[in-house]
């Protein structure tokens, strides 16, 4: 059992060390550093961590308190996206590792930072970047955007359902804010307060989540090009697996889990007949197989002590064969 220099533990701890199964010596990569709780425990099992995160402030604190593995040589913290995975290894002379995580949640603490933008609970500024050194914020997306395009992101983004008449309250809001020279005075707790209000009651009580969370997941996911990133790290990560390597990806949102699910069952599935009775084309031999078909949820002791533990799914796949073996 791991012992965390940290009080923060996270989603799926246990679950994650259970099936990681990391031996003495292994390389892993964590695609998500934050607060380094998976990091650390990888750590203590043995492993050696490359650890990728976009904060700059979660790679300050988390530098810190893990600096006796980073002076070791055990770890290794890369201030990049994750889809930047297989040049960053191809740097270090990296050429497969026995196991990548990604834990693709917001981090508690950035939505306790109201600096950060992410919480609809607490005011601060309109941002929502992983990165502050880079890109635009929210707010700066929003106004350099058109209604159509605010529609599109939180139909897409966030699934939401009144996607239309919501993108037009919210750009009518930052227009008038623009014209009168008061967008700067524009903040997240507005925001959540005018998505409240243009939300009739009785939806509201239907609800069983504040009115602004899909609004504030699109915008967050179109600024930091979320699915972007997931997609290519789809594509780079199985390759990087040394056999019997491991990826465990835990998402938050039906979005993430689809691209990961469709992802998985094509790389452990053998083609689909053309045609009902025909044969399957042929193929080469399987090279991966998903571990639990379903994923891995939190249970109801970890959902009762962190509520954001509730929509989390882990999922796993393993690769069983080496390529053109």
């Amino acid at each position: 059992m791991a012992n965390l220099s940290s009080n923060h533990i996270p989603v799926l701890f246990h679950e994650v060390l259970e099936h990681a199964q990391v031996q003495s010596g292994d390389v892993w990569v964590d695609c998500t550093l934050g607060r380094g709780g998976h990091t650390e425990a990888l750590l203590q099992q043995g492993a050696q961590v490359i650890a990728f995160d976009r904060d700059q402030q979660a790679i300050n604190e988390t530098s810190t308190r893990l600096n006796s593995f980073i002076k070791s040589g055990h770890l290794t913290i890369i201030h990049n996206n994750f889809s930047e995975i297989a040049h960053s290894l191809e740097s270090l002379g990296i050429k497969s590792v026995s196991g990548i995580l990604a834990d693709l949640g917001v981090s508690s603490p950035q939505l306790d930072e109201a600096e950060r933008g992410f919480s609809f609970m607490s005011s601060g500024p309109i941002d929502m970047r992983m990165d502050q050194s880079y890109g635009i914020s929210a707010l700066e997306w929003i106004t350099s955007h058109t209604t159509g395009d605010l529609c599109h992101i939180l139909r897409t983004y966030g699934e939401e359902a009144r996607a239309k008449y919501l993108a037009k309250v919210i750009k009518v809001w930052t227009d008038e804010a623009v014209e009168n020279e008061t967008i700067n005075s524009l903040d997240t707790l507005a925001l959540s307060r005018l998505v409240e209000s243009a939300t009739p009651m009785k939806l509201r009580r239907k609800l069983n989540k504040h009115p602004a969370t899909r609004v504030f997941q699109a915008l967050r996911i179109a600024v930091n090009d979320e699915l972007g990133a997931l997609e290519q790290l789809l594509k780079d990560a199985p390759n990087l697996l040394a056999l019997h390597g491991k990826l465990l990806l835990i998402s938050f949102h039906s979005l993430e889990d689809r691209m990961v699910k469709k992802c998985f069952k094509y790389l452990s599935e053998p083609p689909t007949p053309p045609r009902r009775g025909l044969p399957p084309p042929p193929s080469a031999p399987l090279e991966f197989k998903v571990n639990i078909r379903k994923g891995l949820i939190a249970n109801e002791e970890e959902k009762a002590m962190n509520p954001r533990s509730r929509s989390a799914r882990l999922r796993i796949l393993t690769r069983i064969r080496n390529p053109h073996s």
